[in-house]
């Protein structure tokens, strides 16, 4: 899961595609200076509130 990553406050960019990670987004809602994120191809099962976060935070810089 992602839960090592809860409070990177300087992260800006995270490219986890194609790996096997489930859970939620939960921990990356702390990850402030985050400008892009690249998720495909995992077994992640966000909420639709946490889409809804990052969709409209990241815009087009988030791939599910």
């Amino acid at each position: 899961g992602l839960e090592p990553l809860k409070g990177c406050i300087a992260l800006k960019l995270l490219n986890l595609n194609i790996n096997q990670l489930t859970g939620g987004l939960e921990p990356l809602k702390g990850c402030t200076a985050l400008t892009c994120l690249y998720l495909s191809d995992n077994k992640f099962t966000p909420s639709e509130a946490d889409l809804a976060h990052f969709e409209e935070k990241l815009k087009f810089n988030f791939r599910m």
